[in-house]
């Protein structure tokens, strides 16, 4: 099979043919009143890994030139490969993209981004229609989406349209049915792309503390943390790292009006701090102060119990879970308040030194 496209801009039809034999693809330029002429031949796979069988063309990466995806036809199972379009008018040399018991190949952009994507469809014993996005102008296609399974074979054949007038691709598949239902035409409408958000209730916590992380989607989507089912729609977990992490949360999105699923997916990352809070752990004196409100949003009082007899004796430190001293007051009287609202979220510690001890004492700044 070929794929038509004017790969020289001038205009002229011309096309990519795949002869069924040896490794390689030939493209012919069209000369607008009909006629071809071979102006290349190209590798599309390795020698004893197949033969070229079906080519398509998009812009994989965006630069303006016309490249091509090929499924080529191996032995036990099929490649497909692809060829970047230069400026030269030739190609780059292949790059594979993966390989399987696939059936059918075709391109389309589905998620949101200037980059097509690759719907392959799959036979054997573990048949499906998968979705490769491609990450960029690389390109590559590495995060992958089933979007229909089947106990039986789906057909060779995908079609890529705009079924529904959305302004999104959806896809429809042949599979094979029932002993009543023989063939089966389905089609998967594409659903919108969660949005999602995930926030800490602390930013910085010392090690061995808790955390609760908090998602938030546009909808009842299926949402998990680094793979661990959470549930539907927004949900709040909670979280006791050791060490710095970053947590993935993703959102699965909704099924189609149609038949099957449909899911495409978003990630949002939330990189939790963890400080071993070494040297700020809290002192025994812990009745010489006293902190209010805890937590706090944008002010604290500090009440110091023993009476500051000389005025500036008292120092107070407000010291970040790193050991780092982000604020520093003289103590005056017995009560001090502190204006903390340019503070990020976290856990933060109070230090109190007069000339009769020190204390540490914990706050967390919301």
């Amino acid at each position: 099979m070929h794929v038509s496209m004017t790969f020289n801009n001038d205009g002229s039809i011309d096309f990519v043919g795949t002869n069924g034999s040896n490794v390689n693809v030939d493209k012919y330029i069209g000369n607008g009143i009909g006629g071809f002429t071979l102006s290349g031949t190209y590798p599309a796979n390795n020698l004893g890994f197949g033969t070229p069988r079906l080519a398509k063309s998009a812009d994989l990466n965006a630069d303006g030139l016309k490249d091509i995806v090929v499924l080529n036809t191996g032995a036990i199972l099929n490649y497909c490969t692809s060829l970047l379009g230069t400026s030269t008018g030739s190609f780059s040399p292949f790059v594979d993209v993966v390989g399987g018991k696939i059936g059918s190949v075709n391109i389309g952009e589905f998620n949101g981004d200037i980059y097509p994507d690759i719907v392959c469809n799959y036979f054997g014993s573990a048949p499906n229609v998968t979705l490769y996005f491609n990450d960029g102008a690389i390109p590559t296609f590495t995060v992958t989406q089933v979007l229909a399974t089947s106990p039986t074979l789906y057909r060779n054949f995908t079609t890529i349209a705009d079924f529904n007038q959305d302004g999104k691709l959806d896809l429809l598949a042949v599979k094979t049915g029932t002993v009543n239902f023989r063939e089966k035409l389905n089609i998967y409408l594409q659903q919108p792309i969660p949005t999602l958000t995930v926030t800490s209730s602390n930013n910085i916590i010392c090690a061995g503390e808790s955390a609760v992380l908090t998602s938030a989607t546009n909808g009842a989507h299926t949402l998990f943390l680094n793979s661990q089912f959470l549930g539907n729609g927004s949900t709040t977990i909670t979280i006791t790292p050791t060490i710095t992490t970053t947590y993935t949360v993703g959102a699965l999105g909704g099924p189609s009006t149609v038949d099957d699923i449909c899911p495409f997916m978003t990630d949002a990352i939330f990189t939790q701090s963890v400080s071993t809070c070494t040297g700020i752990e809290e002192a025994t004196n812990t009745n010489l102060v006293s902190i209010y409100p805890n937590p706090a949003n944008d002010f604290i009082s500090i009440a110091v119990t023993e009476p500051v007899e000389v005025a500036g004796a008292t120092t107070i430190h407000i010291i970040n879970a790193l050991g780092e001293i982000v604020l520093t007051e003289k103590a005056t009287s017995s009560s001090t308040t502190l204006n903390i609202d340019n503070l990020t979220s976290g856990i933060y510690f109070v230090k109190i030194k007069s000339k009769n001890g020190s204390a540490i004492k914990k706050f967390i700044k919301n």
